[in-house]
């Protein structure tokens, strides 16, 4: 719980003693029962996090339903806390290094997760299970919270004239990639990342060869990021969440590589990123964050 900081104007000596007291709350709630294991699974076809957690019930407590649900939520969420803030956010980061550098988000995560209800609840003999779901998407979702680069760049498409101009070193993203004779319409993308060592990330991104960024939370405007996610995870081309998001025509591309600290991004060959940027109704599916990583 050391994470659950507060506003960034108390000063960090208070602000420590603040976050024991709130702990031992916390802990002091849960010791009704025995501590036990949790189990966090990411559901991506639902984008959420799903924590559950089985809590042994000493005798004296069975009969005081309201309390030992109150106990059985704080106990989830203690639960939850480890393992949330060792999520990857991108190649570089997990949750819990942005809320070591950032006050103000450390303080909305802490909200946030206080404000999670518990939505599983129940007893078997002295057993109770307990569970919460921990929305990444929607404005009730951690990506709305999230400290993330949104739209920083633009896809726009290079004419003759400018690949061989100072625009070629532009800030802003614009497609280094000729347009080939006969460009084709995608409804999305899938990146194919079986057989590759990957994990599933808040902010992924795809990168070409040569090291060019191709998508990710730079080219998405923060409310299609924090309503679609930024991109999607399924098992399989016939997961249900991959066709609403590809549509019926998506680029399917095998990755040639991941890369980063945390293996949560994509390379890409050169010639798949020339399909990319052939049509602008693709470029314009993409901003829709209508891309989907096939993962083991």
């Amino acid at each position: 719980m050391q994470n659950f900081v507060g506003s960034a104007d108390i000063p960090g000596k208070k602000m420590r003693s603040l976050l024991i007291i709130a702990a031992s709350g916390v802990l002091a709630m849960a010791t009704a029962f025995t501590a036990t294991e949790v189990l966090f699974q990411p559901d991506w076809s639902r984008y959420i996090i799903r924590v559950d957690r089985e809590l042994e019930t000493p005798e004296r407590e069975l009969g005081k339903s309201q309390s030992i649900r109150a106990s059985a939520h704080e106990a989830v969420l203690l639960g939850a806390s480890r393992p949330l803030e060792a999520f990857p956010v991108d190649n570089t980061r997990l949750l819990r290094d942005i809320l070591a550098v950032n006050p103000t988000f450390a303080g909305e995560y802490s909200i946030f997760l206080q404000n999670l209800p518990l939505n599983r609840a129940r007893f078997s003999g002295k057993t109770y299970y307990a569970g919460i779901d921990i929305p990444l998407r929607g404005t009730k979702g951690l990506l709305a919270i999230l400290p993330l680069p949104w739209e920083r760049n633009q896809y726009a498409a290079l004419s003759d004239e400018e690949y061989i101009s100072e625009a070629y070193e532009s800030n802003r993203l614009r497609s280094e990639y000729r347009n080939s004779p006969a460009p084709e319409q995608y409804t999305g993308l899938i990146v194919d990342m079986r057989g590759i060592e990957f994990r599933p990330a808040l902010a992924p991104r795809i990168f070409s060869e040569d090291g060019r960024l191709i998508y990710g939370p730079e080219f998405l405007s923060r409310r299609a990021g924090i309503e679609r996610g930024i991109a999607g995870y399924a098992r399989s081309l016939s997961d249900t969440e991959l066709k609403a998001r590809t549509g019926k025509r998506p680029l399917h591309i095998v990755a040639l590589e991941s890369m980063g600290h945390y293996r949560t991004d994509a390379v890409i060959a050169e010639e798949d990123a020339m399909k990319i940027f052939d049509h602008p109704t693709t470029l314009k599916n993409l901003r829709k964050a209508k891309v989907v990583f096939l993962i083991p």
